[in-house]
């Protein structure tokens, strides 16, 4: 075939996507063209694992994103919301599942850990039953994380003719999707109670025994795991990878508040560990489903997770050398961004990008609270030279808020603030002066200010909110948001 010919049909291959690895046979011009797009993004499951590093020997150089997928075992419909009391339900992983999880991780590190340790890898880990979508959450898929994904893409709604996993108000309805709910969100290699604490010893032993991997410089462990980490075993899993400078974090919240408080005492410790200190860029998403807290009682679950002022602080301290930090639900900026003047000053002296929520942009909050917070957040930005955005924002069904600030630049952009919400709301003009004072040469006309408002029935959800404020993909990846706004349209 003549050149150009061959040239085309590469191209339409590559463009098609697909499994491409058999074409690079062809000849040594398609295996040009074709080994780079092959290794380029390379899925890992544990059947995988052993033939890894023969696999990857000759190309590791072309490696630019590893999915490490971990498949637990299936189950059937006896197991996917148990009928009897809540004994029946587990709260933690199987052994066998644990099990799996346990060697596939042991087995990739121990890989890993021979690679350069100048590589910059990205590593993005999933832990999920593909029976978990078949059940109670047909809408669940399990992806990779795509930065060309469009999280505004819409998928047909899935109706499903099935009355043992349809979601309805009766009792037995809601005790049964309680313990459905439950049985996707088991807990990972460990139990945060301490009922068994030699058990969580060792599980925390075995993670400090696994190999040093220098090569992984950013992890992502995204929202479409649903099974629990614990703060504990973060913690070390982190310290694994002496190199990381970037985490992308995508947990669920607790749906019983007593172990929220559980949890987020071993997120303060997980903030204050080395690992996070060291990093240059932070995200952390907390996720929720507002369908499954109308699972539990309110007095046991609170509808609206409280944000957790210890967690702020901590965050606030320890993110004095980040580059880009965002925090979603589980801190809130208005405890993120006080200056008390009985501790040491704190200074963010390479911070450009600052996402932060608040619970106090909602229409039902004390806008003198709100006031305050947007002052008390020009004060901090006086310590942050290299700003080049700060945004608080707040997202839940029909309400969708943000207040962002944007500095003048050299080439001449006017400072800017921009407030976009769901409700009529104006900024109080002490706000407004105390941010047009960042300015080197504060006027009257150095700063524009923009409002915009949209109807709030737009919102289904936080996911339709983080789009319709148009949050970049350091709050959320595309794949996941996309995700997230799916399950709102599922019947």
């Amino acid at each position: 075939l003549p050149t150009e010919v061959r040239r085309m049909i590469l191209e339409a291959l590559v463009k098609e996507g697909g499994e491409l690895a058999r074409f690079a046979a062809v000849s040594r011009e398609w295996q040009a063209v074709i080994e780079p797009q092959t290794f380029k993004r390379i899925k890992i499951t544990p059947s995988r694992i052993a033939d890894f590093d023969n696999m990857t020997r000759r190309n590791r150089s072309r490696v630019r994103y590893l999915w490490l997928c971990l498949e637990l075992e299936r189950y059937d419909c006896d197991a996917c919301s148990p009928d009897g009391d809540d004994d029946d339900v587990p709260m933690f992983n199987s052994a066998a599942d644990d099990l799996l999880i346990k060697t596939a991780i042991q087995s990739f590190l121990s890989v890993l850990s021979a690679w350069d340790r100048n590589s910059s890898l990205p590593l993005d880990i999933s832990i999920y039953s593909t029976s978990d979508a078949e059940h109670w959450f047909k809408y669940l898929t399990f992806e990779p994380d795509d930065d060309e994904d469009d999280a505004s893409s819409n998928q047909v709604p899935c109706e499903v003719d099935d009355a043992r996993h349809r979601w309805d108000a009766t009792d037995w309805s809601v005790i049964t999707a309680q313990s459905a709910v439950q049985n996707v969100f088991t807990r990972i290699l460990g139990d945060p109670s301490g009922e068994f604490e030699d058990e969580q010893t060792d599980h925390l032993e075995w993670w400090r025994e696994l190999p040093p991997v220098p090569a992984i410089t950013r992890l992502l462990l995204r929202q479409q795991t649903r099974r629990r980490w614990e703060p504990e075993a973060l913690t070390e899993m982190f310290a694994r990878f002496p190199r990381l400078r970037e985490l992308h974090f995508e947990p669920w919240r607790e749906w019983d508040n007593m172990l929220q408080e559980t949890t987020d005492l071993g997120y303060l410790t997980l903030l204050e560990s080395p690992s996070i200190r060291r990093l240059n860029r932070f995200t952390i998403f907390e996720n929720f489903n507002q369908r499954y807290v109308h699972a539990y009682s309110e007095m046991d679950c609170s509808r609206i997770r409280p944000p957790n002022p210890a967690l702020s602080r901590i965050l606030s301290e320890v993110s004095s050398n980040y580059e880009s930090l965002s925090a979603s639900f589980v801190v809130d900026a208005e405890e993120f961004l006080v200056l008390d003047a009985y501790q040491p000053l704190k200074t963010w002296p390479n911070l450009r990008h600052l996402f932060l929520t608040s619970q106090l942009l909602a229409p039902d909050q004390d806008m003198t609270r709100v006031t305050n917070m947007l002052r008390a957040a020009a004060r901090a930005a006086v310590y942050m030279p290299k700003l080049e955005t700060l945004q608080i924002w707040n997202g839940r069904k029909n309400l969708a808020a943000l207040f962002k600030y944007e500095p003048a630049t050299e080439q001449g952009q006017t400072s800017t603030i921009t407030w976009k919400g769901t409700w009529e709301f104006s900024l109080e003009a002490s706000a407004v002066q105390a941010w047009q004072s960042l300015a080197p040469e504060p006027s009257q006309h150095g700063m524009r200010v923009i409002h915009e408002s949209f109807d709030g029935d737009q919102v289904r959800c936080h996911g339709d909110a983080m789009l319709l404020l148009e949050l970049p993909e350091v709050v959320i990846r595309h794949v996941s948001l996309r995700q997230i706004r799916n399950e709102q349209m599922y019947k």
